[in-house]
């Protein structure tokens, strides 16, 4: 198995709430070259969301912030801004709404100049649910 695809699927399966199995395809995800960001950051973006999951969110903020390091000089808007969206979800999570409004908008910011509108919506609707 390749691992961007290791990767990928354990960003779903992360998020289906498999947390072991997202565990193991990240791991696998992450023995990609180090300079192979695509393997790497979406690797750490599903780490991020186990740990969350888990309620380490200290650490799940932690991994959220090496993950948007790591994809900031990268020409990619689309990781650039799922990155930001991960960390702002470990943000409100942790109860820092403000922060979490912030980091999503600069998600929002490069999905517009990216063009992706399903992502568009779905920062919107996250900003929305952040209240006022």
């Amino acid at each position: 198995i390749k691992t961007t695809h290791a990767a990928d699927l354990a960003t779903y399966l992360a998020r289906l709430g498999r947390l072991e199995e997202a565990e193991r395809f990240a791991a696998i995800g992450r023995t990609a070259a180090e300079d192979d960001i695509s393997s790497q950051s979406i690797a750490g973006m599903a780490e991020t969301i186990v740990l969350a999951a888990q309620g380490d969110l200290e650490c799940a903020e932690d991994r959220a912030r090496a993950v948007v390091a790591m994809v900031a000089d990268a020409e990619w808007p689309q990781a650039q801004g799922d990155a930001r969206m991960e960390l702002a979800r470990v943000l409100r999570a942790a109860g820092r709404p403000s922060e979490a409004e912030q980091v999503s908008r600069e998600a929002l910011a490069l999905y517009e100049r990216k063009g992706d509108r399903p992502s568009v919506d779905a920062a919107m609707t996250f900003l929305d649910e952040l209240g006022p």
